[in-house]
């Protein structure tokens, strides 16, 4: 089968979750004999919107597409861009895909989806997160609290700063724009992006703008759920995303659930041990939605813990975040700064460590990570929210704590480390997740259910590389 996928990110540019996810089934499906090319986003601040990057990425043949929304001056603009439709149906035409597989439309644009659809391919979506019903994706507001979603009476377009009604929103109109925010000192970069995506709160809270940011919103969920019940096939990675979707109207029988696959070759079980010092490590990307400073500050609230806190991943280097997060941590020698990974070093790092924490505090949708520590045999402190509950045993494999809570998470380190054989023991009851080899399986059966037997509407002919 020829396949393209389409993404956010992918690796090295980008390596969350879902852009880790996309290069391994890439790679895994190319293995088998298939043909496999991404088409995903990238962000690059010094060139111009809508520039192509072509590049063979451990030989998968990538196409980026860059899109910082730096001309979004309209809610609309963040999730129907046609702008992003031009380069998308050119490696279309180039490529020739019998099947497109979408990982999601962030930062891209959900006009893709009918795209496609409109050239005949077979369409299939993998509901990661809740970009469908939620601008900011993690159903966590920019308030920082816990959202509902859309039906409820809130504002989501003022909460995505997609109404720009800051003193200087006017420049985001202009072509020099991007030139000029690309250039900046980093200190008056992040001075300038605060203010222009400061909402004038006085004006967004009248009762005819929030009207109107109401049917801004309903009208966005209404598009993308609609476009979720043409598509050929939705695959969400945990019964709790179907849940969330399901209640904001999209059809049960429209959605299965197909937990992503993993495998650490090259691992070396850890044996239990009793170390007076233990190894807690945090993995993934440095944002506020993720807890990294609930962590830090647990850590160092744990006076009988001892050992060690590793910090694997990276942040907005422009952003605010990850300079306060550093200055939590200043002065505690403790506190280890990794920085990023190659996917290949991840089995070497978690042979080395006796905790892992996910901190979270939105719902996570399904934690490739947390089931690759536990397949390590490596207990998982988590928050209890979303997916997360699914696969941390409450005192067997782990513990489960109450987001934002430092107390708790401080209290839940320094019973970990007392009881760490215990619940080294308990990582291998049961495999957390299926192995890479039956979700590739699962994912082959879907691809042939999916194929249509008419031919597409693509000009025949030889594909050409991308």
């Amino acid at each position: 089968m020829r396949i393209l996928l389409v993404a956010n990110g992918y690796p090295p540019d980008a390596r969350g979750g879902v852009e880790t996810y996309t290069q391994t089934i890439a790679q895994a499906l190319q293995a088998r004999g298939h043909v496999v090319e991404v088409f995903c986003r990238v962000s690059a601040p010094r060139e111009p919107e809508y520039a192509v990057h072509r590049e063979l990425v451990e030989g998968i043949a990538v196409r980026r597409v860059v899109n910082d929304l730096t001309d979004a001056t309209r809610f609309e603009q963040h999730y129907r861009n046609p702008r992003i439709d031009g380069p998308f149906l050119q490696h279309l035409r180039e490529f020739q895909p019998e099947l497109v597989h979408f990982q999601n439309c962030l930062g891209l644009s959900a006009t893709l989806l009918p795209a496609a659809r409109g050239l005949g391919l077979p369409v299939f979506v993998m509901l990661w997160d809740f970009w469908y019903i939620c601008p900011r994706a993690t159903l966590f507001t920019a308030e920082r609290t816990l959202c509902g979603g859309p039906r409820g009476p809130v504002d989501c377009v003022t909460c995505l700063g997609g109404v720009s009604l800051g003193p200087l929103s006017a420049w985001k109109r202009l072509p020099l724009y991007k030139w000029l925010i690309g250039r900046m000192p980093a200190r008056v970069n992040i001075g300038l992006r605060s203010r222009l995506d400061r909402p004038a709160s006085a004006l967004a809270a009248q009762p005819l703008v929030l009207q109107r940011h109401r049917r801004q919103m309903q009208a966005r969920t209404d598009y993308l759920l609609d476009l979720l019940g043409q598509a050929d096939g939705c695959q969400a990675p945990s019964e709790f995303v179907k849940s969330v979707y399901v209640a904001h109207g999209l059809a049960a029988d429209r959605v299965e659930v197909l937990p992503p696959g993993i495998d650490l070759p090259g691992l070396e079980r850890v044996p239990p041990t009793s170390g007076a010092e233990p190894v807690v490590a945090y993995i993934g990307s440095l944002q506020y939605h993720k807890g990294v400073d609930v962590l830090v500050s647990a850590f160092r609230a744990a006076g009988s813990l001892g050992g060690e806190l590793r910090i694997y991943g990276q942040g907005d280097p422009q952003g605010v975040y990850v300079g306060r997060l550093r200055g939590e941590a200043a002065g505690d020698d403790r506190i280890r700064w990794m920085g990023a990974f190659g996917r290949e070093e991840l089995a070497n790092i978690l042979a080395k460590l006796d905790l892992l924490v996910v901190p979270s505090r939105c719902h996570e949708t399904y934690s490739l990570v947390a089931r690759e520590a536990l397949l390590a045999g490596v207990p998982v402190i988590a928050t209890n929210l979303g997916a997360l509950p699914d696969v941390i045993q409450d005192g067997v494999n782990g513990y489960l704590v109450p987001a934002g809570d430092v107390p708790a998470l401080s209290r839940a380190l320094e019973r970990a480390k007392t009881h760490l054989p215990e619940l080294k023991a308990g990582t291998r009851l049961e495999r957390p997740a299926p192995s890479l080899a039956e979700h590739v399986n699962a994912l082959e059966n879907y691809y042939e259910r999916l194929m249509r037997p008419a031919e597409s509407t693509l000009a025949a002919g030889p594909s050409r590389p991308a």
